[in-house]
């Protein structure tokens, strides 16, 4: 079993090299033999570089290339690059493929890895499975959100993806700056220069590229994934999603997924906040705007003024408090338990279809009620007014007054904590995606496999 995706402890963040890292671990324990392949490997250096990496408990592959710097919210202004490789990387991608000889390889990230590159492993025989934990394969920005936050929801013969990328730059340059930084990091005017000229070449790329390459790219996505053995979608939202794109002609297979962090046993329910006469809730990973973090700045900014006692605990972006916010920077996997038994309520903002969201299952698995988007794949496991309270992230002041609602309303928290105990369990614990993972994998096994 090979398992492809991009980075690792200690280079990973947010949550899927986390979900990676635990399913490499559990299958192991079961007696899989596995491999792992890094296509997230990065680097000072330009060109393409394969090592293998002794120090961990399975085999590991780090591949350098300058697709392990994807511009991953921004899309690339060279889309056709994603799609085809180079002579040094598909080398590379073979010598992993021989040297490992896989039954399975399974992907869980696109976004380091040109997708006619799988071919390699689709000709030793191997079945080849793709986790979609985000709307790369469909959406260069990887949200499928246009510039201005809105979801982009267009039949596929509108789409318009050169817009949303045109302000992107391409992998190839962001490694050649990174490059120049690292050689010049001491000559700040000869570092200038450098980066003003990769970016004149940038703006002269996307100057030349007509506005098909971008539609062409997401073709090409397509047909190659319509060869693979079967596309995991990780919500009912997202199965939707690429089934819009897709149509009939690929095996689609809903495995929500999973954590070690996930609480096995939820405590007593609470009947009370935390500290009298005051409501803490908590956001947790919020990295990005696309997370959420300007709609819990305005919301915040707003309860402060009218609730004075209500406080948000805030872990991700570092920086000063501000009003009804604190501030608290990273956080490790081990502080889970007391981070969340110092909260209230917890709260995913995110204004893109989260294609999972870890934090949601984490904190209803310690007994906390959510407050979350009614978007992606939070319904799926925040039923609403039972076991937490759902909101339009595209309607103004909707989280604000959901909010304000849940302060002023004693009976709906007593509700709340009561139901998160009582509501049926609609997350996968980790052992339970590792069941169902098996059991496709040995499926496929004996399955012909999907024509090329």
């Amino acid at each position: 079993m090979l398992i492809v995706s991009a980075g690792l402890k200690p280079d990973h963040f947010g949550g899927l090299p986390s979900h990676v890292e635990d399913a490499l671990r559990g299958l192991s324990a079961r007696g899989i033999e596995v491999a792992y392949l890094n296509t997230g490997a990065k680097t000072g250096r330009t060109g393409t570089h394969l090592s293998e990496n002794g120090d961990r408990q399975w085999r590991t592959w780090n591949l350098e290339s300058r697709w392990a710097q994807t511009s991953y919210w921004n899309g690339t202004v060279d889309p056709l690059e994603q799609t085809a490789p180079d002579v040094a990387f598909s080398r590379a991608i073979a010598t992993v493929a021989r040297d490992f000889a896989p039954d399975i390889v399974h992907f869980h990230e696109l976004t380091a890895f040109p997708i006619a590159a799988a071919a390699a492993f689709r000709e030793t025989g191997a079945r080849l499975v793709f986790s979609a934990h985000d709307f790369f394969a469909l959406c260069p920005t990887t949200k499928l959100q246009r510039p201005d936050g809105t979801t982009c929801d267009r039949p596929a013969s509108e789409l318009d993806c050169d817009l949303c990328s045109k302000n992107a730059r391409p992998n190839r340059n962001l490694q050649l700056e990174s490059a120049w930084d690292r050689r010049l990091a001491t000559l700040t005017p000869a570092r200038n220069i450098a980066r003003r000229i990769i970016r004149s070449k940038e703006r002269a790329i996307r100057a030349s590229l007509p506005r098909e390459a971008y539609q062409v790219r997401r073709h090409e996505f397509v047909r190659h994934l319509l060869g693979f053995d079967t596309l995991l979608m990780t919500s009912l939202d997202q199965m939707r999603r690429f089934r819009k794109y897709f149509g009939d002609d690929v095996r689609l297979h809903l495995l929500p997924l999973s954590r070690t962090t996930f609480a096995a046993t939820p405590p007593p329910p609470r009947t009370d906040t935390v500290n009298p006469g005051r409501t803490a809730f908590l956001a947790l990973n919020i990295v990005n705007s696309a997370k959420g973090l300007a709609l819990l700045e305005k919301t915040f900014a707003g309860i402060a003024s009218s609730h004075p006692g209500a406080v948000l605990h805030l872990y991700g972006p570092s920086g000063a408090d501000s009003p009804g916010i604190r501030r608290l920077g990273k956080y490790n996997d081990s502080d889970l338990d007391a981070i969340i038994a110092s909260a209230d309520f917890g709260i995913i903002p995110s204004i893109w279809p989260e294609a999972y969201g870890y934090v949601g299952p984490e904190m209803l698995s310690r007994g906390l009620p959510v407050i979350a988007s009614n978007v992606g794949a939070m319904p799926d496991y925040v039923v609403d007014e039972a076991n937490g309270l759902l909101f339009d992230p595209k309607s103004p002041g909707a989280l604000l007054g959901t909010i304000r609602t849940l302060l002023d309303d004693g009976g709906l928290r007593a509700r709340l904590w009561a139901g998160v105990a009582a509501t049926p369990r609609s997350y996968l614990m980790m052992d339970e995606h590792l069941d169902q993972l098996l059991s496709l994998y040995k499926l496929l096994l004996v399955q012909p496999s999907v024509p090329a």
